[in-house]
């Protein structure tokens, strides 16, 4: 069976009391049945988006999010199918759990759909698609810029064993206590190693892990991602993988690096879900708040460009001055939004909410 070598060490502990104060602020903030559909979406979308961009999936955010609407796209075949095939894997992950009565074993089975599920179409061999590989098919990483191979993955025929091994530790009881980050990051190491197919790796790597989150319960809602933290932070994500000593396999490091991104992810969807309700700590309550759309698209506009102006808001929204003056007002009563300056150096931020 598979036995990973790690330390819980105090950076460690520190991020996943972070996580458990902030999930638990995530899950008890009530929100209208829409703001819930909206954090979903945003969630398929980001995960999407992110997971086959780090592969070099060339698609903006806009683009997918026109895909998962249904919307036709001018866009390469294969960079449209395998955000497509994401928006599958997801489905099939959220399905994963509702269908069985009782916590479901994740078996080659379900890896192997999972993997078809994300390569299909895509593959150059339409039969790798789903299967492990086989006889000869040995595979290595190569830096795309240099032509250096900087990881060989084990021989194929030791697959079968390793995949059989990994999965009998992560159904096994020995890790019913096992914090759920952590076994998601020592999944999605082990699997990265293991290398079991010829190409998908790594977004099948990143579904399974986010599948044993889910499994465990973690994200109920459906709102936690963290394929954006890897895909803003890929030098980090790929030397990190790349650091581990791969004769002592000490994960320490990595899954210091994995609590560290769920950490600033489960805090940035309770602060945005805080923002969204103009919630201050002295004023938390029961009561839903319901915020019109500009109001909220005025929140994440600030959110992504640090600052907003009248002028800009009219563009962007294409109307009035008065209309954008009207929004920002209820936005400061609320305690969302705060004024800086005057007359025409007037712009408006975000508020810091209360940790």
């Amino acid at each position: 069976m598979f036995k990973p070598n790690f330390k819980i060490t105090p950076k460690m502990l520190n991020y996943l009391t972070d996580i458990a104060v902030n999930r638990a602020k995530v899950l008890d903030t009530p929100l209208i049945r829409k703001w819930e559909e909206d954090f979903r979406k945003e969630a398929i979308i980001e995960m999407s988006h992110a997971s086959t961009a780090i592969e070099g999936n060339r698609l903006y955010k806009e683009q997918v999010a026109s895909l998962f609407l249904g919307r036709h796209i001018d866009a390469l075949f294969k960079d449209t199918q395998e955000v497509i095939n994401y928006f599958n894997a997801l489905k099939y992950i959220n399905e994963f759990k509702q269908t069985a009565t009782k916590t479901p074993l994740i078996t080659n089975e379900t890896i192997l759909n999972l993997h078809k599920l994300i390569t299909d179409k895509v593959m150059r061999k339409p039969d790798q698609s789903g299967r492990y590989r086989k006889n000869k098919e040995n595979v290595c990483v190569v830096n795309s810029l240099t032509g250096k191979v900087v990881f060989r993955p084990p021989e194929t025929k030791e697959v079968p064993k390793l995949m059989n091994e990994l999965l009998e530790w992560l159904n096994s009881d020995d890790i019913i206590e096992l914090n759920s980050i952590l076994k998601a990051g020592l999944v999605h190491y082990e699997f990265v190693r293991i290398h079991p197919f010829i190409d998908g790796n790594g977004r099948t790597a990143r579904a399974l892990a986010y599948l044993v989150l889910f499994r465990d319960g973690f994200d109920p809602k459906r709102f936690f991602y963290l394929d954006d933290y890897y895909w803003n932070e890929r030098p980090k994500y790929y030397a990190t993988l790349n650091t581990i000593d791969p004769k002592t396999l000490d994960l320490t490091g990595w899954l210091e690096y994995i609590c560290c991104g769920a950490s600033l992810s489960i805090y940035s969807m309770r602060e945005k879900m805080e923002l969204l309700r103009g919630n201050k700590e002295k004023q938390v309550t029961n009561k839903q708040v319901l915020m019109k759309e500009r109001h909220v698209k005025t929140v994440e506009y600030l959110k992504r460009y640090g600052t907003g102006t009248n002028s800009a808001l009219q563009e962007y929204f294409n109307v009035s001055s008065n209309t954008v003056y009207r929004i920002f007002e209820e936005l400061m009563k609320r305690g969302i939004v705060k004024r800086i300056g005057k007359g025409r150096d007037t712009c408006y931020v975000l508020r810091k909410t209360t940790s």
